[in-house]
């Protein structure tokens, strides 16, 4: 079973999220701060993180930094869930340099933020393979393993 951390502040939307994700088969764990939903980070190892950018204690832009500069959390996959208006593109484009594999605005359906996790889970490394093996399938670069060494 695939483990999902939510960090949102807003408790209804955190509601909603954890009983649709739920029911569509997912461990679900919640956090309502940035601090505390960097330290699930750390000790979960979640398969996804759903990242609200405004949080107390710890801001969502923080924690996105913090465990993408971080080796041993930066595979993990986070998506960016925010209601700040971004019609240019600027904090999509922000937050997707900062480490975020995802990004989506507020308010969305059911339909599209499970699709997006499906589609993010479906594309991310196992935890246990090595950086390395992760970067050659995503450049289409062959790997020693897929026999292609030098020749």
């Amino acid at each position: 079973m695939e483990r999902i951390l939510i960090i949102e502040d807003d408790a209804e939307l955190l509601s909603v999220l954890t009983l649709m994700l739920s029911n569509a088969g997912y461990e679900v764990h919640a956090s309502m701060d940035g601090q505390e939903g960097y330290e699930k980070i750390r000790s979960l190892r979640p398969d996804i993180v759903l990242l609200d950018l405004m949080l107390p204690i710890l801001p969502g832009m923080e924690v996105l930094a913090k465990a993408s500069s971080d080796p041993e959390l930066n595979s993990v996959p986070i998506i960016v869930m925010t209601a700040y208006g971004d019609s240019d593109g600027v904090l999509e484009r922000m937050v997707l340099q900062y480490g975020a594999r995802e990004y989506i605005e507020k308010p969305f359906r059911s339909q599209e933020i499970l699709a997006l996790i499906r589609r993010t889970l479906s594309l991310a490394a196992p935890a246990d393979a090595p950086a390395l093996a992760y970067f050659s399938v995503m450049t289409n670069t062959p790997s020693q393993a897929s026999g292609g060494g030098s020749s």
